[in-house]
């Protein structure tokens, strides 16, 4: 190419010569060399350009030659670009300038450096898409003094992906001036930069997903000159002076007070290349903590009044000249309360005296604090958590000479005499009585440079004991009167002179009941007589207690847990000679002689209450002498089980009245009086536990009475009256072993009677009763409430002879299940209210009045279960009737009224197999029938209604609210004639799927709301209002399914209009306003076939479009804006916050015309994954944030600030993925620098702060492929380098170190580790000097060693391995305390908690491992608060555990202690005991007891030894329940060995009981427990040996408490036998030694499903049993109770057995499954029958059924005797319900039940009864589905005439007759109706149906249909159903009689909707309809009507 150009250019030098030369001779020349330049010089003398230069990598085209105005065109090849202008003019020769630009050059696309003037920057593939993965390089530079402008010329990249950047110098380390992505920005200075110095970078990057058409950038040089510094912003709380912002301008900076000025004081635009300032500017700071020196100041916390950082130590100090003091003024303070305080202390440092601790707002504005000298100290900390201001506080030195010392106060408890405050002057304090001074008890005021007080004032405490000798005196609990403290032991001890007695008088007493006590003994010490021991509240104010010597002990003690005020108590000393006995109280249930008195050798004498035994002396006597104390206790009265009583007035009581009564009681009661006598009873008080415990009476003597009653619950109530018939009553109490009541107080007189009246046999529940009287031969007749049914005599006689007795029982009143009513007033109840109605009922009821009158209902009650159970009334006679209601739950409520439209009413009420309710009370009565209005049709939902009245003839006229569209007439009219029924039920309103609306107001309504829309809807609504007006919605509700379901808003009239929003979920919120900006609106909703919610209510309003504002586009996320305003032509400009990057416009405009839209979207600003930053401050963020960052990302950040400061970094946020995803931080520029650290996971908390050694930090974030989240966001600031100290490196777990004001170079730590714990490492650290501000060493750390040596030390503490960590396995510890000889030690535990049973701490009472062992414990066998002495000055301990499991482990304080006042420990009681302690101090013994059936070993009494050890003389005894015992004392226990605990495996214990001959034995069971499924048992034999007879073997828990079994005579033999396998409890049996004539036989019980006739159960007595119905005997009837020394039944009790199969001929009874009620078995074929009286019936009433829902079990009944007789029907599951009614149409039944192999149930229950058959009637054989019927009654003759409803085709005869004759059966079959494939219609009205309709039609069908109505008609079809497949089957409609008629349409899925209407115009129409044969369908249903 350069060879063609270079022969162009002598080409034109030659053409150009030859023109314009003269020809002149060749002349000789001399010769030389062609230079460069030669060429040149020719072509400028002749007025020609140069040639243009050859042009590297690209092309140069001359349009016409180098004359003037010629041009070239310059062209890079590809892959490169130009530098400069791409065509170039020639201005003339070298003297008119050459060619009018430089000579562009081609550089290499996407890279290289531009220098020239002007040009052109290109996005590579420019002008196509630029590629992607794509990063370029483009590098701008402009001689010295010249800047460079871009511009964009276009641009369009991905937004937020695809970036150019533009960086202000030759690379990225200057930061990014600008960033561009997306569209073009809107704003044109946003388009466009001006460097501030010669260079240029910008640089390009495209990701791997979308490409666009990418950007040309014009570039050009300018002058710098002209350039003005950047704004550098304004100094908060500082001021500025600015002279200028061109080079050489200053500005210059002074803060406010208060605030230190960090930066330069001044800073200078700087001349050169770089229009920039010389430094950053300054801030002004408050700084954490100063030294203040000025006579007065300001003082404020860190960052004020901004949030002050976490984690701070902040100190202050404030020095003024001596001879002054300080006063503060608070101007503002809030800080976290409780967490961030400020201590302010009166003095230089922190030793000073404290003013005081502030916090929260503790401190207010205007408070003022002064101190006592001219120095103040503060120290300012705060915690990791929340932040607030802060505080500012002014101070002033202030002249000292005028002030006093503060007032001290007065101490709690105390009381002062004072001098004055001023110096010199004196306080004087005294304790109050009871309290202790600590102190000195006279403080002085100091002169000189302080004002403060010689020492504290003193403290009056309320110690733990004292002893008091003073002749009155005040006693109080520790700390009174605040909570005294936990695990106190305070003896106190009051001594008078001798010939006093002591009067306590209680002033306050509150402590926790039962645990913290209050022991008062009547003596010097704990040996003497206990007073009382009082918890809780038992004393209150004012109470007196009187010791009877000059003596008193008392003994406070308190448990670990709950703490109260305790105790005051004021004793006084008094005269002895004075002193009376106490009163010693009535007892409960008791009485005494009012005039009692009390003094030495009185007497009183005490009654018990009627009903109430005496136990003790009735009698007791104040005794002489020292002691003013009773002879004896006085008796107590107790309600016993039991008695018999003579008096002729008295009581009974249950047992412990009116406590409630004891579980598993049976007491026997005698109440015997004078002959001739009667007795009656009066009840005061009855209640027990209903059904199960219950008092027996009866009229005589014994057992075998008349029984006048069995009473329990509330049987009895307060006054009711029982009288016996002679001089005897006999009663029972039978309690059960679990619930239990107050029981029952009765009282009873006697009379003498000649004559008496019957008792008041009352009134039966749910009756009224006419009482002629009670005499002999009087009558009551009773009369039932209505809507009950009489079971009964209604009238009864009261009879004569010797008993009063009726006649016979009141009758009972129930409400059955069905009934027919005829009266006219009444009731209609459910089953047995008010009782619950029960299970499957199918109850029928009617009622018929006289004709010419209506019925009116009136609900008085009605709950039933909701939905399951209800109640069907219907308008007539019978279930064929008009619907009235179908009522449930709570539908009808108590006044409602429901009235019929003639003379009679139906009614079923249906009640299911599960809950069961109360059920109905409704009254009725009639009424005429004439008078009656129509029923109010009521208002349909979202519609209003204008009315004339409700009577004939009246109308009512709806209108729909707006948004819902009317379905039906508008007006209804009241028809006239028998019925008040209106002429059209109400229209419907309906929010349809889609409307067009146009009035000025109105409303858009999701489908069918406010119920939920649908599923699978596509709806579209249009509002056109007037032009000029717009268009305003005000939303009123609005929820759909979040995505998925959708409502779109256009700003128009179709789907092609500016989308106003797409909204889901709840994105639209009550209230909020939307506004077109036109006339029109259009609108689609969706909804998908998954979920469906109510969807939305938008109201719409017209208002006038010229008032419209553009809406306000939001501030985007991370960004502040400025805004002019909203209207056309307004502008908003948007700045992104500190380490956000813009995208978009930084300004929009609000445009004008018709709509009122911004020219641009908001910009939006991103957090990028890198960053280079360069500011003295900024922020770090990563990708996104705050939300998630992406995956797989790779993001490198870098900080630069000025040479000599470092960068202290502060978290803001930290949360990534732990350990894959990190943020590493490295101390320098790249990722050479030295680690900081890497932090993931949430390693970093808010308010972390993190320091640079230097002036670069290096920042590499890295995700992985799997979790994200929100990142970090750390702000970061540079920072003098000489300010930076040591980190505060924290004080060790377990340690503590003084408190530290600064951590500079040079400055020592030390730290002291706690007790029980060992330093590991230097205790003392120093902070280096030098660069880098590290401590010399780590701290140390202080470990929890395993075992250890404490030699000496009067306190410390015992840890076990790693407290408070898991102490390890497999370890053994050993610990040694020592102190001097005679002390000792005591241990407290602060916590202990040890794997149960492997790991466990010995503790012996010595130095080794041969000392006693105090204890060994595991688990949590010690509690906080426990503590354990030693008998002498040594103490062994040993920790171990084993390999499996580790805990917490323990921590245990030791303590020195003064061993001489040592008691023995209380050796407790050992279980199953019970002992009388003399005391524990040395000599005291203890003796223990063995409670019943219990063998003691060891000795039965210890002994308190003396001498150096405090210690028993043997360890307690210990009470065994042993493996067999013969015990021969009149009562006693028989215990399981091991008793409570679990009895061992393998055992035969043996164990008998001999009592006296003549007696025999009673035994009650306690317990009794021996597993579900063990082989274990205990034999009990009738007496004295194995061969005895067996009274029973009991195993599992056959035995209850309470359960009694007793001997025949004076011996029984028990066998307890346990298996190698479970064990358990056992048992606990007590036993009585009793009187044998005393014994009957036992009571046999009556065996299931029979009853029994009982003459007594004495010798000679028998019982006679009889079987329920459907049940077979087994076994004798009747059984006698035999005579001799055995009381037992000559027989065993008969059983009753359901038996598989039975022929029954009673004319009632019952037919019962296998078992019944239990499970029949499985593989059963049972045959019954029942054969009646010929001309008979069989009626069947079923009481129970369930054979199982899913099992092949039945039961099928046959209408004869045989099985080849017909079938009435084949039952299983629940086939048949309670109540179900079957008949016969003969005499004979036969029945077969099946079972299978499979599972088995309950069964059933089927009652019998015979009846006339000429009162049978035929069945009601039903209605078939699709039609109706005429019918008259079922009886024999008559008939039933059915007809298919429209569409459907009869099948079968349309009439069937009730046949007469033996059988009452119908002539035929019900006929069918079905919807046919296809059919020809002929009748005015009708339908077409699809094959089955409603069930779904069948595959593969093709249908032909056709209507022909009269000519000259057309037909309206009108759609009720329509729903196929959709696209596969289909309905197609043609407008004439077959397939050549024009096609109306083709119709699949759900093309046609109910109500649409579709109109032929001939008088036939012609259908086929298809199916294909995949998916069917309900298919259709089309009514048609002639037109």
């Amino acid at each position: 190419m350069e060879a063609h150009w270079f022969a162009f250019i002598i080409l034109s030098i030659l053409c150009s010569t030859e023109a314009k030369l003269t020809k002149k001779q060749p002349r000789s020349v001399a010769k030389r060399q062609f230079q460069v330049g030669d060429l040149d010089n020719v072509l400028g003398q002749l007025g020609l350009c140069s040639p243009p230069v050859v042009l590297s990598h690209g092309t140069v085209t001359l349009h016409g030659g180098l004359s003037v105005g010629d041009t070239a065109s310059i062209a890079c090849l590809s892959g490169y670009r130009l530098d400069g202008v791409d065509q170039i003019t020639c201005l003339g020769g070298t003297d008119n300038g050459g060619w009018s630009d430089p000579m562009p050059t081609c550089v290499q696309e996407c890279s290289g450096l531009y220098t020239a003037p002007r040009g052109k920057l290109y996005s590579p593939g420019h002008p196509g898409n630029y590629p992607l993965d794509a990063t370029c390089a483009y590098t701008l530079s402009a001689p010295p003094g010249t800047g460079i402008h871009i511009r964009l010329a276009s641009f369009s990249t991905e937004d937020g992906y695809d970036f150019l950047r533009v960086y202000n110098g030759a690379d990225t380390s200057s930061g990014a001036v600008r960033s561009f992505s997306g569209p073009m920005p809107g704003d044109d200075d946003a388009r466009q930069y001006k460097s501030t110095s010669t260079q240029l970078f910008l640089r390009f990057n495209s990701d791997s997903s979308s490409t666009d058409a990418g950007f040309v950038v014009d570039y050009e040089h300018y002058d710098l000159s002209t350039r003005e510094c950047d704004e550098p912003g304004t100094l908060a709380f500082g001021t500025q002076v600015v002279t200028g912002m061109l080079e050489g301008d200053f500005i210059f900076y002074t803060c406010d007070l208060g605030y230190v000025l960090h930066g330069p004081q001044a800073i200078m635009c700087l001349p050169g290349d770089n229009r920039v300032w010389s430094d950053s500017p300054p801030a002004c700071v408050a700084e954490c903590g100063g030294d203040f020196h000025d006579p007065s100041g300001i003082l404020l916390s860190p960052n004020y009044p901004n949030l002050y950082p976490t984690n701070q130590n902040c100190y202050y100090t404030v020095t003024v000249s001596p001879g002054n003091y300080l006063e503060l003024t608070v101007k503002a303070f809030q800080t976290e309360s409780t967490h961030d305080a400020l201590q302010i202390r009166d003095g230089g440092d922190s030793s000073a005296a404290l003013i005081g601790s502030y916090s929260g707002t503790s401190l207010s504005v205007g408070d003022a604090i002064r101190t006592t000298s001219y120095e103040l100290y503060m120290w300012f900390k705060t915690d990791a958590s929340s932040q607030h201001t802060g505080f500012k506080l002014e101070y002033q030195a202030l002249d000292i000479t005028s002030l006093q010392c503060d007032d001290p106060g007065t101490p709690s408890y105390s009381s002062r005499v004072e001098t004055g405050l001023s110096a010199g002057d004196t306080i004087t304090y005294t304790c109050n009585p009871g309290y202790t001074m600590h102190g000195s008890a006279t403080i002085t005021c100091l002169t000189g440079d302080r004002r403060v007080w010689d020492s504290a004032p003193p403290t009056c405490h309320a110690e733990c004991g004292g002893n008091w000798q003073d002749p009155s005196g005040t006693m109080l609990s520790p700390n009174y009167p605040s909570l005294y403290p936990i695990n106190q032991n305070c003896y106190y001890t009051v001594t008078a002179a001798p010939g006093n007695y002591l009067e306590l008088t209680v002033k306050a007493f509150r402590t926790e009941s039962t645990y913290d006590v209050l022991q008062i003994r009547d003596g010097g010490d704990n040996s003497a007589t206990g007073i009382g021991s009082y918890s809780g509240t038992s004393l209150a104010a004012n109470d007196v207690i009187k010791t009877t010597s000059y003596q008193l002990y008392m003994w406070f003690k308190t448990d670990s847990s709950t703490q109260h005020n305790g105790f005051k108590i004021e004793y006084q000393a008094v005269d002895i000679n004075l002193r009376q006995c106490d009163d010693p109280g009535t007892p409960t249930y008791a009485s005494r002689p009012v005039s009692a008195t009390f003094a030495a050798g009185n007497s009183i004498t005490y009654t018990c209450d009627p009903g109430y035994t005496m136990h003790g002396t009735p009698t007791i006597t104040c005794l002489t002498g020292d002691s003013r104390v009773w002879s004896a206790a006085p008796p107590t009265c107790s309600a016993e089980c039991g008695g018999d009583w003579s008096d002729l007035t008295g009581a009974i009581l249950s047992p412990d009245f009116p406590n409630v009564y004891p579980f598993s009681n049976t007491c026997y009661y005698t109440i015997t009086v004078t002959s001739g006598y009667i007795i009656a009873l009066t009840v005061d008080v009855f209640s027990t536990e209903a059904n199960y415990d219950y008092l027996e009476i009866r009229d005589g003597g014994g057992s075998s009475a008349t029984m006048i009653g069995r009473y329990s619950g509330s049987g009895l109530s307060p006054n009711d009256v029982i009288q016996s018939t002679s001089n005897q009553l006999w009663l029972k109490f039978t309690s059960d072993s679990s619930d239990s009541r107050q029981g029952f107080r009765i009282y009873y007189d006697s009379s003498y009677v000649d004559t008496r009246p019957c008792d008041d046999p009352g009134t039966p529940s749910y009756s009224s009763r006419v009482v002629e009287g009670f005499g002999a031969g009087d009558k009551i007749t009773y009369t039932c409430n209505p809507g009950y049914t009489m079971h009964g005599s209604a009238t009864i006689t009261c009879l004569t002879g010797n008993s009063r007795v009726w006649d016979a029982a009141p009758p009972t009143c129930r409400a059955e299940c069905g009934s027919d009513w005829t009266a006219p007033t009444g009731a209609v109840l459910s089953p047995n209210y008010p009782s619950t109605y029960g299970y499957n009922r199918n109850c029928i009821y009617t009622i018929s009045v006289q004709p010419g009158q209506g019925i009116r209902l009136t609900v008085r009650d009605f709950v039933t279960e909701n939905l399951d159970d209800y109640l069907q009334i219907r308008d007539g006679i019978d279930g064929s009737a008009t619907l009235i209601g179908r009522y449930s739950g709570s539908q009808l409520h108590t006044g409602d009224v429901i009235e019929s439209t003639s003379y009679q009413l139906y009614f079923r009420f249906w009640a299911d197999s599960t809950s069961t309710y109360t059920g109905f009370h409704i009254d009725y009565q009639v009424f005429d029938i004439t008078l009656r209005s129509c029923d109010d049709p009521g208002t349909p939902s979202y519609s209003s209604r204008v009315q004339t009245g409700l009577s004939a003839g009246d109308t009512i006229t709806y209108t729909c609210n707006p948004g819902y569209t009317m379905h039906g007439s508008a007006t209804i009219t009241c028809l006239t004639g028998n019925s008040r029924v209106w002429s059209a039920a109400p229209p419907t309103c309906t929010a349809e799927c889609g409307s067009d609306w146009t009035a000025p107001t109105g409303a858009v309504l999701s489908p069918n709301y406010p119920s939920t829309y649908g599923y699978n809807r596509n709806c579209i609504y249009t509002i056109s209002v007037q032009p000029g007006q717009g268009i305003r919605l005000t939303v009123r509700d609005f929820r759909t399914e979040v995505s998925d379901d959708y409502l779109q808003i256009r700003d128009g009239i179709d789907s092609s209009a500016t989308l106003i929003g797409q909204y889901s979920g709840s994105q639209l919120s009550t209230g909020q306003v939307l506004e077109s900006t036109s006339h029109q609106l259009w609108f689609k909703f969706w909804a998908d076939s998954s979920s469906a919610y109510s969807g939305f209510h938008i109201d719409y309003a017209a208002f006038d479009i010229t008032l419209r504002d553009c809406d306000d586009p939001g501030t985007p996320s991370y960004s502040s804006r400025v805004v002019e305003g909203f209207g056309a032509g307004d502008t908003i400009t948007y700045t992104c916050n500190p380490g956000y990057t813009m995208h978009g416009s930084a300004t929009i405009t609000c445009l004008t015309g018709d709509s009122r839209v911004w020219d641009a979207a908001p910009p939006t600003c991103r957090a990028e994954c890198g960053e280079d930053w360069t500011g003295p401050r900024g922020a770090v963020l990563s990708p996104n944030y705050p939300s998630s960052y992406g995956y797989n990302q790779n993001c490198y950040y870098t900080i630069t600030v000025s040479p000599g400061e470092y960068i202290q970094l502060t978290v803001r946020s930290f949360r990534t993925e732990d350990s894959d995803d990190y943020l590493e931080i490295r101390n320098g520029a790249d990722s050479s620098g030295t680690l900081l650290s890497r932090y993931s996971g949430s390693d970093l908390s808010a308010g972390d702060v993190l320091k640079s050694t230097s002036y670069q930090l290096y920042f590499k974030f890295h995700s992985d492929s799997s979790s994200n989240y929100q990142g970090f966001h750390i702000d970061y600031q540079g920072v003098d380098i000489g300010l930076r100290q040591c980190e505060d490196p924290g004080t060790p777990t377990y340690a503590s170190r003084p408190v530290v004001a600064t951590f500079s170079a040079g400055q020592a730590i030390t730290y002291t580790c706690n007790p029980g714990y060992t330093m590991h490492g230097a205790p003392t650290i120093t902070c280096l000097t030098g660069d880098d501000r590290v401590w010399s060493d780590a701290p140390p750390t202080c470990v929890a060693e395993c075992g250890g040596d404490y030699r000496y030390a009067s306190s410390g503490a015992v840890l076990s391995p790693n407290y408070p960590g898991s102490y390890g396995n497999n370890k053994d510890c050993y610990y040694t305390i020592t102190q001097d000889s005679g002390s000792g030690i005591r241990l407290t535990v602060r916590d202990f908690y040890l794997q149960s049973s492997g790991d466990y701490l010995d503790i012996r009472d010595g130095p080794d491992v041969s000392a006693a062992l105090i204890g060994r414990y595991d688990g949590s066998d010690l509690s906080a608060g426990d503590v354990i002495e030693s008998t002498g000055y040594t103490l062994w301990l040993r920790f171990h555990s084993d390999s499996i499991y580790s805990y917490t482990g323990f921590h245990i304080d030791f303590a020195r202690y003064d061993l001489t006042y040592r008691e023995c420990d209380d050796p407790g009681t050992p279980s199953y005991s019970s002992r009388v302690v003399e005391g524990f101090g040395p000599g005291d013994k203890i003796t223990y007891t063995c409670n019943p059936g219990y063998t003691m070993h060891g000795s039965a009494t210890i002994t308190c030894l003396t001498g150096a050890n405090r210690v028993w003389s043997s360890a307690p005894p210990s009470c065994d329940a042993e493996c067999g015992s013969d015990w021969t004392s009149s009562t006693g226990a028989v215990l399981s060995p091991n008793y409570p605990s679990s009895y061992p495996s393998n055992q035969n214990c043996y164990y008998t009981i001999t009592v006296s001959p003549g007696s025999f034995i009673q035994l009650t069971v306690r317990a009794f427990y021996m597993g579900s499924s063990s082989g274990d048992y205990l034999e009990i034999r009738d007496g004295g040996s194995s061969s005895a007879s067996l009274i029973s073997r009991y195993t599992s828990s056959q035995l209850s408490a309470g359960d009694l079994i007793k001997s025949t005579s004076y011996q029984l033999w028990f066998k307890f036998y346990s298996d190698s396998r479970y064990s358990s409890t056992g048992f606990l049996i007590d036993y009585t030694e009793m009187d044998i004539s005393l014994r009957s036989c036992d009571d046999p019980g009556t065996p299931s499903y029979s009853t029994r006739a009982v003459t007594g159960f004495s010798a000679g007595q028998s019982i006679t049993f009889t079987c329920n119905p459907g049940y077979t005997m087994h076994g004798g009837a009747t059984i006698t109770c035999l005579t001799g020394n055995s009381r037992v039944w000559s027989d065993a009790n008969p059983t009753c057995t359901a038996e598989c199969g039975s022929d029954w001929t009673a004319s009632t009874g019952a037919v019962l499954s296998p078992n019944y009620p239990s499970s029949y078995p499985s593989n059963q074929n049972c045959y019954y029958t029942i054969t009646v009286s010929p001309g008979s019936f069989i009626q069947l009433t079923v009481r129970a059924f369930y054979t199982g829902s899913n099992s092949g079990d039945y039961l099928e009944i046959r209408d004869g005797g045989t099985e080849t007789d017909t079938r009435i029907g084949r039952y299983s599951g629940s086939g048949l319900s309670e109540r179900d009614v079957i008949k016969s149409t003969s005499y004979q039944l036969w029945f077969k039940f099946r079972s299978d192999s499979t599972y088995t149930y309950s069964g059933f229950h089927i009652d019998y009864a015979a009846v006339d058959i000429f009162l049978r009637s035929c069945d009601d054989p039903g209605t078939p589905p699709n039609s109706n019927r005429a019918v008259t009654t079922f009886e024999a003759g008559n008939s039933i005439t059915y007809t298919c409803n429209p569409g459907y085709t009869m099948h079968g005869s349309a009439t069937i007759t009730c046949l007469t004759g033996d059988s009452r059966v119908w002539s035929e079959d019900l006929p069918s109706c079905v919807a046919e494939c296809g059919g020809d219609w002929r009748e005015p009205t009708g339908a077409i149906l699809s094959p089955n309709y409603p069930s779904s039609y069948s595959s593969s069908q093709t249908c032909y249909y056709t209507i022909t109505v009269e000519p000259g008609r057309t037909i309206r079809l009108t759609v009720g159903a329509f729903y196929t497949e959709s696209g596969s089957d289909y309905l197609e409609i043609h407008d004439g009689p077959d397939i050549s008629a024009a096609l109306i349409g083709r119709y699949s899925g759900s093309g046609l909707s109910n109500s649409d209407v579709i109109s032929s115009t001939t008088n036939q129409l012609w259908f086929k309809f298809r199916s294909d044969s995949s998916i069917n369908y309900s298919g259709f249903k089309l009514d048609y009507e002639a037109v």
